[in-house]
């Protein structure tokens, strides 16, 4: 019931619009940066300059061309009114209209509800709030005037940026090459040198044990002569003491 006769008190204001007070309703953000397939929200917001407002109707219109209505929300404690021409959502004509009361009025700026938007290619959409919009007082008198508010959106292609490759640096080593260079030797000159060599061995090995020998002979020549040294004079001695002996015989 009480539906019924709010629809029908607005109803009456928008046959007899007449403005008692100025309020405004304004949209944020006012500019947007998005890229195309990206979901972006602009928030609807009822301003009255003085007294309450009760009932309000929100008009947009949008580029459907390069953005699109996916979504709407009320904000808290507002009542929605979904009669006929009060409820629209339009994608092929860029509008959405939306209307609700708030039991008790407002005297201060209040979120009305958020858009949500999808962004569909490049360029730039603005969302506005026409004319056709309505603040209603207590009386159901209008009160929107002055200027709306305005979003601008701006659809950008993003820039494709070249990811940057780290270059990898490859150390290849590398290894030496020694050539051999074959040498011919003379046969006569390899023969000589394999004498000579074994000519020099020989004779070092003839030298070499001769020298202990010589040092052997002399030590037995040595010895020798010695032992004949001992054995003359034992005998020189033997002779003595019988020559004695045989004197102190007689």
């Amino acid at each position: 019931m009480n539906r019924i006769l709010l629809t029908f008190v607005i109803a009456l204001a928008f046959v007899f619009p007449t403005a008692t007070f100025a309020s405004t309703v304004t949209l944020s953000p006012t500019s947007i940066s998005v890229t195309p397939g990206k979901v972006f929200t602009v928030s609807v917001t009822a301003n009255p300059d003085s007294g309450h407002l009760y009932t309000v109707r929100t008009n947009l219109s949008f580029n459907p061309a390069l953005v699109q209505v996916t979504g709407f929300k009320f904000a808290p404690k507002w009542l929605a009114i979904s009669a006929t021409g009060y409820d629209v959502t339009d994608n092929t004509k860029g509008l959405i209209v939306k209307t609700a009361g708030y039991p008790g009025g407002i005297t201060s700026p209040t979120i009305f509800g958020t858009v949500t938007f999808k962004a569909k290619k490049a360029g730039t959409a603005y969302v506005s709030v026409t004319t056709k919009s309505m603040t209603l007082d207590e009386n159901s008198k209008n009160t929107l005037s002055g200027t709306q508010g305005v979003t601008a959106v701006m659809v950008k292609t993003p820039v494709y940026k070249k990811p940057v490759t780290k270059k990898h640096v490859t150390k290849t080593v590398k290894k030496a090459v020694v050539k051999t260079t074959a040498v011919n030797i003379d046969d006569n000159v390899a023969t000589t040198s394999a004498t000579t060599t074994n000519s020099d061995a020989t004779n070092t090995q003839a030298e070499v044990p001769a020298q202990p020998a010589a040092a052997e002979t002399g030590a037995s020549s040595g010895g020798t002569n010695l032992l004949w040294w001992i054995i003359g004079a034992v005998a020189v001695v033997i002779g003595g003491v019988w020559a004695f002996l045989s004197r102190k015989s007689s």
